[in-house]
């Protein structure tokens, strides 16, 4: 096997690696499968060698008579980055790249409480939550002690919000056994 079979064979070898952890994330509930989806679509595909890497590995390609190319160093790879018959990377168009899918709503993830607003709340960073007193919140991440994401039910805007404006209505079982062990 040449230096350049060597070169695609351990870079198949890790693109294989990272979607298997990154699989493994989402089981996990980790990530989302949506996350997984766009993680995955950011990966390049394997290329094939002179013989099958494994069975499964590599989809069936129509060989011509043409060489594989030389690839460029590993180094100078990005993830989202293509090889072009010039020998330059250049990033994909944004139209080649497609959509992740759509899932039900019944793979999204429970709320991990619902509370209900003391006072309101004006953002003041991007990705804060507004509020009003009395709005519903869906919690979905504790982020710290102090901040809390979640997503305000009378304006289905998501954002972060500070913890002590909130009053919670129902929590999960999962996060009262947590604090309690």
């Amino acid at each position: 096997m040449g230096y350049e079979d060597q070169v695609i064979a351990m870079t198949n070898r890790s693109i294989r690696t990272i979607k298997a952890e990154l699989e493994f994330l989402t089981d996990a509930s980790v990530i989302t499968p949506q996350q997984l989806s766009h993680l995955l679509s950011q990966i390049p595909a394997q290329t094939p060698l002179h013989a099958p890497i494994s069975v499964g590995a590599v989809p069936a390609v129509q060989t011509t008579s043409s060489p594989i190319p030389s690839l460029p160093p590993v180094q100078n790879l990005s993830m989202n980055e293509k090889q072009h018959s010039n020998g330059y990377y250049t990033p994909p168009p944004p139209s080649a790249v497609a959509p992740p899918p759509a899932y039900p709503s019944s793979l999204a993830p429970a709320p991990l409480a619902h509370a209900t607003a003391l006072y309101a709340y004006n953002p003041t960073d991007a990705g804060d939550l507004a509020l009003q007193p009395n709005d519903t919140i869906k919690v979905s991440e504790y982020m710290n002690a102090e901040w809390w994401k979640g997503q305000n039910t009378r304006t289905g805007a998501e954002g972060i919000f500070p913890r002590s404006y909130v009053k919670v209505v129902e929590e999960k079982q999962a996060r009262q056994n947590q604090t309690s062990g």
